[in-house]
C-alpha cells in the first residue's frame, strides 16, 4: 500500500493570484491612481476649450489635442486591461499585447500633440508619425524601442514650451525619471504600492500641458 502524501499540484496562475492578491488599502490606492490617470485626459480636453482663443493663436492646430487625448484614454484603458488580464510585469513573460496598444497609444498622443503645436513643420511630423511606428514594430521585435517614445517626449516638450514659452513644459521630464524609477521597483519586488505610484507620477506629467496653457493665457510665467 502506497502511503505517500499526494503531491499538491500549484497551477501557475494560482501563483499569480496569489501574488496579486492586494491587502483592501493597496488595492484602493492602485485603483485610484489608474482612474486619475485615465480621466487626466478630460483636464487637457477642459483647457484647450476655456483658453481656445489664446491656443488659436500659438498653436498650429489646437484641435488636435482633443484628439490626442482621447487617444491617450483609450490608452489607459488599455493599460488597465493588461493590469487585469496580462500581468506581464508579474509573470516574466514578454510584454502583451494590451501593453503593446496602451504604448501605441502614448507615443500617437504625443505625435499629436507635436502636430497640434508645430504642425506647420512637415519634416518634424513626418518624423514624429514616424518614431511611432518604429516604436511599434521594434516593440514587436523585442527590440530596444525606448529611444523612440523618449525621443518622443522630448521634442513634445521642446516644442510645448517653444510655442508657449512656459518653461513647465519640462516639467515632463522629472515625471518620465519618477515613472521609470518607481517602474523598475515595481518589476524587482512586486510591490504593488510601487504601482499605485508608477501610475500617478505618469499622470502628472500630462498636466503639464493644460498647466502651461493656463500660464500661457495668464502669462505670468518666466521667460527663460
Amino acid at each position: 500500500m502506497n502511503n505517500k502524501p499526494p503531491i499538491t499540484v500549484i497551477k501557475p496562475w494560482h501563483k499569480i493570484a496569489e501574488e496579486i492578491n492586494l491587502p483592501l488599502p493597496t488595492a484602493i490606492w492602485v485603483l485610484g491612481a489608474h482612474a486619475f490617470t485615465l480621466l487626466s485626459p478630460l483636464l487637457l480636453m477642459a483647457s484647450v476649450h476655456i483658453y481656445w482663443d489664446y491656443l488659436q493663436q500659438v498653436l498650429y492646430a489646437p484641435e488636435l489635442l482633443y484628439l490626442s487625448a482621447i487617444v491617450m484614454m483609450i490608452g489607459s484603458a488599455f493599460e488597465i486591461a493588461d493590469n487585469t488580464f496580462d500581468r506581464w510585469y508579474l509573470t516574466g513573460l514578454p510584454p502583451s499585447l494590451c501593453d503593446w496598444l496602451f504604448s501605441c497609444c502614448i507615443c500617437l498622443s504625443i505625435a499629436l500633440n507635436i502636430t497640434a503645436f508645430m504642425g506647420q513643420y512637415t519634416l518634424l511630423v513626418i518624423a514624429a508619425f514616424a518614431a511611432v511606428i518604429g516604436f511599434a514594430v521594434m516593440y514587436l521585435m523585442d527590440w530596444p524601442q525606448e529611444i523612440m517614445r523618449g525621443g518622443l517626449g522630448i521634442v513634445s516638450a521642446f516644442s510645448l514650451y517653444w510655442v508657449v514659452g512656459d518653461p513647465v513644459a519640462f516639467f515632463s521630464f522629472l515625471s518620465a525619471y519618477l515613472t521609470v524609477y518607481f517602474f523598475t521597483i515595481l518589476k524587482a519586488t512586486h510591490a504593488q504600492s510601487m504601482h499605485g505610484f508608477t501610475t500617478i507620477v505618469n499622470a502628472f506629467g500630462m498636466l503639464c500641458t493644460p498647466w502651461a496653457f493656463y500660464n500661457g493665457a495668464a502669462g505670468n510665467y518666466p521667460i527663460l
